[in-house]
């Protein structure tokens, strides 16, 4: 074999093994979720009044709204506050190694009635990790969380949205149930100001929606915006009609 056949073995591997394997696990395969279709909540019907009959009253539209990248004790807090107060109960899809730092609040999470989810152990991208390194990333995730008294995960988020073949064959082994999203609003980025991230998420919802925010990672200070803009993001989707439900039970009840 030639110098350039060598090479473009190695190319075409490395292709078929992360972003071929990514194109299809990310949109293509039915496994992953992203959006959940049919998810309303039944309607309750209104009280008869003697003058007219009872009309049923709008079913609120069901989505869900989930974290990733923490904890972070500067910005988890916050939100875990926020939810509280707001009456949402959530998905944080956790690191490994910073749930590791911060294990209380791994237990206020679990507490509060969240769900708690694995986004690996140090949040690398798939694209640059060998076999043995992408299990690793998911299976030490897991056990890192479990630790820290998240339990043991049932759900996974790859770190920025990308798998490779050998880390959904370790999120399939152990039982996770991988989810992507239907609503980004580049949260994570700098000076992203908290009215442009209401407005994304508005704009972009629809009923089964998955949303995703971030409280930690991304560019130093990007989580203060979505402190800030989280109350507003709450109070306009149920404006619209919509009401939140945590991630597992809205799959689960319209599978």
């Amino acid at each position: 074999m030639q110098a350039w056949q060598a090479v473009a073995a190695v190319v075409l591997a490395w292709i078929l093994y992360g972003p071929a394997a990514d194109g299809w696990f990310r949109f293509v395969d039915p496994r992953v979720v992203r959006h959940v279709r049919g998810a309303a909540a039944p309607a309750p019907a209104a009280r008869p009044t003697p003058a007219a009959p009872a009309a049923p009253a709008p079913a609120p539209r069901l989505i869900a709204l989930t974290f990733d990248d923490g904890p972070d004790p500067r910005y988890t807090p916050d939100v875990l506050r926020i939810l509280r107060e707001h009456g949402v109960a959530a998905a944080f899809f956790l690191v490994g190694e910073r749930a590791r730092r911060h294990p209380e609040l791994v237990r206020a999470m679990v507490a509060a009635g969240h769900l708690v989810g694995n986004h690996t152990r140090a949040h690398r991208h798939a694209y640059l990790l060998t076999p043995a390194a992408a299990w690793r990333e998911v299976e030490e995730g897991a056990r890192l969380i479990a630790a820290a008294g998240g339990g043991e995960p049932a759900w996974f988020r790859p770190p920025w949205g990308s798998f490779n073949a050998a880390e959904w064959l370790a999120v399939r082994r152990l039982g996770q149930r991988p989810v992507m999203w239907s609503v980004i609003a580049g949260d994570w980025r700098a000076g992203t100001p908290p009215e442009v991230i209401v407005r994304r998420v508005l704009d972009r919802l629809a009923t089964g929606a998955v949303i995703v925010l971030h409280d930690a990672g991304g560019a130093p200070g990007a989580p203060a915006q979505t402190v800030a803009a989280l109350p507003a993001v709450i109070r306009g989707a149920r404006q619209r009609g919509f009401e939140f439900e945590r991630l597992d039970r809205l799959v689960d009840g319209w599978r």
